[in-house]
């Protein structure tokens, strides 16, 4: 049972950074795919919903992430749009060298997987430093290659705040906070910034439970 409540609480500080829907996310924060993934047996479960006005605007669209940790590093999901005929998309990354004193984490993927969208390949690494954690790499969208960067920091238990970035005119911006309610529930909510001057700002809502069961 202990293991379990542990295992269960790793789980939720994830879910302190939450997946995004434009790009059928893995791990990451609001917008970027970081270099974190879920432990092997464990599990996030969520809904999700951007739009102008969330998370039950008209306009809002409305998604169901599960997102799966693998043994060796391995982190595989699957997005599910509840509003619209589109999806679903696929994602899987994999933790090629591990956070050490001295090198940050560093892991590959590919987000984006589905019949109507051209997937999506990125590289991600993370790294603590002090009191805040980093997160930079590159991803490739609209056959163009475009720079992340991301930072999250804790305000207090289970509060967090957490910023992230995408070069380029498809990329965007947003700032959001999250909180861990208990070892197995997290919200989080966020304002989502275009870099084109023609694209529209949107807002963010994450509903995550942390699921986990025996090896």
């Amino acid at each position: 049972m202990t293991s379990r409540i542990v295992t269960c609480s790793s789980v939720a500080v994830l879910l302190v950074v939450s997946l995004s829907p434009v790009w059928a996310g893995p791990t990451g924060l609001t917008v970027i795919p970081t270099a974190d993934v879920l432990g092997p047996a464990t599990a996030s479960l969520e809904f999700e919903a951007e739009g102008r006005c969330v998370p039950f605007g008209g306009d809002c669209d409305r998604f169901v992430l599960l997102q799966i940790g693998l043994p060796r590093s391995l982190e595989a999901g699957i997005d599910i749009c509840i509003n619209s005929s589109e999806g679903p998309w696929l994602n899987a990354k994999w933790v090629m060298m591990n956070e050490t004193l001295r090198f940050a984490a560093v892991a590959v993927g590919l987000q984006g997987v589905g019949k109507d969208t051209t997937a999506e390949p990125y590289l991600a690494l993370s790294r603590d430093a002090g009191s805040v954690r980093l997160h930079t790499g590159a991803i490739r969208l609209d056959h163009h290659t475009s720079w992340i960067f991301g930072v999250e920091s804790s305000l207090g238990p289970g509060l967090a705040v957490c910023g992230d970035y995408v070069s380029g005119t498809a990329g965007t911006a947003s700032l959001g906070l999250s909180w861990e309610i208990s070892d197995t529930v997290a919200v989080a909510a966020a304002r989502i910034f275009a870099n084109d001057s023609d694209g529209e700002d949107n807002w963010y809502f994450n509903l995550g439970c942390a699921l986990a069961w025996s090896q």
